[in-house]
């Protein structure tokens, strides 16, 4: 036996499987926990829903046992039928995601902004998963080689005499799992941001009964801030087209005397909304109690489709709250006027946020 490469190929590289498990542990939280009216929390990466709902929960279960399996186990017996088989499933049907994404962009259902849904970017992991799973070598060939070449280096040396960085190889089982653990709430970050920019750009404007337009606040001398009026602007849009009747304003009290919902319908009357189409939350403190609110007021207007509007960032949380409340809303973004300066904060704090939204017992707002 030849023992000259120190080096043991994996198949599956460390950051296909951290990502492969990321997905995988995901899946199985959605799939573990009671559900909120019913709600496959996974549609955010993979949309089943023509399918039974015992069917999609079988896949899923399936596609966990693939992604975990290839993330701990990728040289097991069988992986081509035990892995591959699952991950080939639920890829054909990101794939599907994506082609009917397309599909409904070029007839005008929906308008997107970077035209890149985030299925796209999922099916290119299930496909390196499902290669590593086929016993195929999935390598960026530049890294790899780097990669391979220092780590032989250093495995042929003693840690005596060498700068600290040349100790990574040595990590102790305790430090590279804590380092597993990082990546992977690292890999939900990112994928929260990368929802926003998908799906949050994602115009779903129709026809509907109304548009809930989220308050986002009010200056002490009761100017309204920029993005309240990009937001508001939004919606009076929408009913300017004729695609809703009716305007819901949405907000809390500011910093002086005017309410984020009576600097909302003066805008929007300004603009040429009737007052008697602008309906009003005033406790719309936060997203929570907006959506809670708003829900009621659905049920007492008897409105059977509804939009939401605000900034393409606060979207994905908004169409969370709402599936939890059991109600389905189509989101449009509002149109940015310019970009807001404090924008990358927004992001960062609404990436927190959204898996606040999503975390079983987690209160967010």
């Amino acid at each position: 036996m030849n023992h000259s490469n120190p080096i043991r190929v994996n198949h599956a590289p460390v950051w296909l499987r951290i990502a492969a498990m990321a997905l995988g542990l995901y899946t199985l939280e959605g799939l573990a926990r009671p559900r909120h009216g019913g709600i496959d929390w996974s549609i955010w990466w993979i949309d089943m829903r023509f399918l039974p709902a015992w069917m999609r929960g079988c896949i899923l279960a399936a596609a966990v046992v693939a992604l975990l399996g290839l993330a701990a186990a990728p040289q097991v017996r069988l992986r081509r039928w035990i892995y591959g088989l699952p991950l080939a499933v639920v890829l054909s049907m990101t794939l599907w995601n994506t082609l009917s994404y397309y599909m409904l962009l070029a007839r005008g259902a929906i308008y997107a902004g970077p035209a890149i849904p985030l299925s796209v970017m999922v099916s290119l992991v299930l496909a390196l998963c499902l290669l590593a799973a086929l016993g195929r070598s999935v390598r960026v060939p530049l890294v790899h080689r780097l990669w391979v070449r220092w780590t032989a280096k250093q495995s042929a040396a003693t840690m005596d005499g060498h700068p600290v960085v040349f100790r990574l190889v040595f990590l102790s089982r305790w430090t590279r799992i804590a380092g597993c653990a990082l990546a992977i709430v690292a890999i939900g970050l990112v994928g929260a941001v990368a929802l926003m920019y998908t799906f949050g750009k994602t115009d779903y404007r129709r026809t509907a009964d109304a548009a809930v337009v989220f308050g986002a606040g009010v200056w002490a001398d009761g100017t309204p801030s920029d993005a309240l009026k990009d937001r508001v602007r939004t919606g009076v849009e929408l009913y300017q087209q004729g695609l809703v009747k009716y305007l819901v304003m949405s907000g809390g009290p500011g910093p002086g005397s005017v309410h984020e919902t009576q600097a909302m319908s003066t805008l929007a009357q300004a603009a040429g909304v009737p007052a008697q189409a602008i309906l009003v939350d005033e406790q719309g403190v936060n997203t929570r109690s907006s959506v809670e609110n708003t829900v009621r007021l659905f049920g007492e207007k008897h409105f059977t489709r509804v939009l939401a509007v605000s900034h393409f960032y606060h979207v994905p949380r908004i169409k969370s709250a709402y599936m939890q409340a059991g109600v389905e809303v189509y989101t449009v973004p509002a149109r940015e006027s310019y970009l807001l300066t404090a924008m990358p904060y927004y992001v960062a704090r609404e990436a927190v946020a959204i898996w606040a939204y999503h975390l079983p017992g987690a209160s967010g707002k």
